[in-house]
């Protein structure tokens, strides 16, 4: 079984498409831990709409932030592997069934797969791969392809043993992917564009105090690449990019200041 973990916070707008697309998932043998994390819009009576289907789980809780709603999840879980989708994002039907079947053929304790963009505007933008990337990769190509998002990737359920997110911060995918990716044996990076991402306002908060906790989560995260064995020129790129990501700078020109 997959148990794929959804934590919701006031999106009304976007939960349906978000659930539908997992209703739709071709893979039968998986549950949807879908946390309801103190929603003050419709989100919890829509998310209740779906009880109907056996492999929706609908949990309503008191507001705790991300990282403690996906904790939460995972002490639910009942699944041999572990995926996870924004309620603000959705997926392909397939979304469950490729990862699954390429980590069984491959022995493999995470899949990376790839993902389209949704802008504001509506219009879709293809992250472009170089195809050499495809297949097994080892620990540095895998936080090169795959990033902090935990969105994009299938997980064994026996990473997650001794890690959980941290709670009461904000970004806390980029305090916890690297240690998960460290910890596993094999992985596999595949073509399939199975996720859909969001970009909004209002998803992420880019007040003063969540830029200073971004950049410390990134320093950290930079400091204990280092000592799993990431190239430090690599380990300072990221740290700078996110210090001027935090000024309001684009990676275009991140890159450009560096160099210079």
């Amino acid at each position: 079984m997959i148990s794929v973990i959804i934590p919701v916070y006031n999106v009304e707008r976007y939960i349906r498409k978000c659930f539908d697309s997992l209703k739709a998932q071709t893979l039968s043998d998986v549950e949807f831990i879908c946390i309801d994390d103190g929603s003050t819009d419709n989100s919890g009576k829509i998310m209740d709409e779906y009880n109907v289907d056996s492999r929706f789980r609908i949990f309503h809780i008191e507001n705790s932030g991300l990282s403690s709603a996906r904790n939460y999840g995972l002490n639910l879980a009942r699944g041999n592997w572990i995926m996870f989708v924004d309620s603000d994002d959705y997926v392909e039907p397939q979304f469950c069934e490729i990862p699954n079947k390429i980590a069984i053929e491959q022995n493999a304790d995470i899949v990376i797969f790839q993902s389209n963009v949704i802008k504001e505007n509506g219009k879709i933008k293809r992250i472009k791969q170089d195809d050499n990337d495809y297949g097994i990769v080892d620990f540095v190509k895998a936080i090169d392809i795959g990033g902090s998002a935990v969105w994009n990737k299938l997980f064994k359920r026996e990473l997650f043993n001794d890690i959980r997110f941290p709670e009461g911060r904000v970004f806390e995918d980029a305090a916890t992917t690297h240690k998960l990716v460290k910890k596993a044996t094999r992985i596999v990076n595949i073509q399939n564009r199975l996720y859909y991402y969001r970009l909004r306002k209002g998803s992420i908060c880019h007040s003063l105090s969540s830029d200073i906790d971004r950049l410390l989560i990134c320093k950290k995260r930079c400091e204990e690449l280092l000592a799993f064995g990431y190239p430090r020129e690599k380990a300072q790129m990221l740290l700078f990019r996110e210090a001027l990501r935090c000024c309001g700078r684009s990676k275009k020109a991140s890159d450009r200041l560096y160099c210079e």
